[in-house]
């Protein structure tokens, strides 16, 4: 169990891998112009806090079923149109922001508000949106369930067969 921040090298190619718990004691940032990985592992958990995480050039996150991220807190993402990320497990935060790049949901991702950019998001589980989910720029490519309570801007909206897509207001 970890409470401490963690400088990771931004100048190499680093993995961090989470396998126990990790609750971030101020904002957190990792990547710039080589590729950082974070792996959330099976029973692990990052508690955000109330803090911010975020990532910027050709970083990665991957949450691997069992994985949790949790805390009243903002996962963002400045990433490269090349980047993917992955969510196998939970991801309960308050607000999740992708600039580029894909994330494959297969897990459970329940978020206050969704901003997009130009990312594209493959859903295959659950996404709940519990505000607004904010782009013009993102796809979204839906093969399960999408729910957002409030208002849905995305550039494109694609809606697999027997899935479920439901908003508030579609701008």
């Amino acid at each position: 169990n970890c409470s401490k921040q963690i400088t990771l090298n931004n100048d190499k190619v680093t993995s961090l891998y989470v396998s126990g718990s990790w609750t971030l004691p101020t904002d957190q940032s990792w990547g710039n112009s080589k590729s950082i990985t974070i792996i959330v592992a099976n029973g692990a958990t990052i508690n955000l806090a109330g803090h911010t995480l975020s990532s910027n050039g050709n970083s990665t996150l991957i949450v691997m079923p069992g994985g949790t991220i949790t805390g009243n807190g903002n996962l963002n993402f400045s990433t490269t149109m090349t980047n993917s990320s992955y969510n196998g497990g939970d991801i309960n935060v308050n607000t999740f922001s992708a600039s580029a790049g894909n994330l494959y949901n297969y897990g459970n991702m329940t978020v206050n508000t969704l901003n997009g950019g130009g990312s594209t998001f493959i859903n295959h589980n659950k996404i709940t949106v519990q505000d607004n989910f904010i782009s013009y720029g993102a796809t979204i490519d839906n093969a399960c369930r999408f729910e957002c309570t409030n208002a849905m801007s995305a550039h494109d909206i694609v809606v697999g067969n027997n899935s479920y897509l439901h908003a508030g207001s579609l701008a």
